[in-house]
């Protein structure tokens, strides 16, 4: 679920009017008189008939002063050195950390599998039955590498690194999960197939 947008610190309505009004006001006192002195054209009485740069660049920075005001977490981080952002952490916000792998995997695997039921749905009964002997074989392979820290008296959940191989595990069974849903959804009897993985060497390699 998307969370709605926060709203932004110091971005109240009473600073927005601020801006408005001297934006306003800089075209006021400023550019519509110099607009209408570039042209030639007569100025209405109501109007200054010379542009007052001095009370548009006062104007000016009331703008960029509240705008300031409005964003002051993006402009702390702006003027921030990169030495401190590096000493700060050494990971970027884009980067997965290790307990967030698994969850990941899941959503992943759950977002897949309508397509790959239905590509499932278009084979044969030999060929779901080599998707669900190589899906295992594979989940098979990660789980190995889970159970090795507890061979060595270890918790595979408190070993750094091991929340990628969680969220592997996982994937590829939820994988073999939908293979075998295939197999069931289509009245496959798997026991009437053996699958052998054969690898050759190239010859000519």
């Amino acid at each position: 679920m998307i969370s709605p947008p926060k709203p932004r610190p110091g971005g109240s309505a009473m600073l927005q009017l601020v801006q408005l009004v001297a934006l306003a006001g800089i075209g006021w006192w400023a550019i519509i008189p110099s607009f209408y002195k570039t042209n030639g054209w007569m100025t209405p009485s109501v109007m200054p008939s010379e542009p007052r740069w001095g009370l548009a660049l006062i104007l000016l920075s009331v703008v960029v002063t509240t705008i300031a005001a409005g964003r002051p977490r993006r402009i702390a981080r702006a003027i921030k050195p990169a030495v401190s952002m590096t000493e700060e952490s050494d990971v970027s916000d884009d980067e997965l950390r290790d307990e967030q792998f698994q969850s990941a995997a899941q959503q992943l695997g759950d977002a897949f599998t309508r397509l790959d039921q239905e590509f499932l749905a278009m084979l044969t009964p030999e060929e779901r039955a080599a998707q669900a002997k190589v899906r295992f074989d594979l989940y098979m392979h990660v789980d190995n590498v889970w159970e090795a820290p507890k061979r060595r008296g270890e918790n595979s959940v408190e070993v750094p690194g091991y929340g990628a191989v969680a969220g592997m595990r996982d994937l590829l069974m939820t994988l073999f999960v939908n293979a075998q849903d295939a197999q069931h959804a289509a009245d496959d009897v798997p026991e009437l197939y053996s699958v052998k993985v054969v690898v050759k060497k190239d010859e000519e390699a």
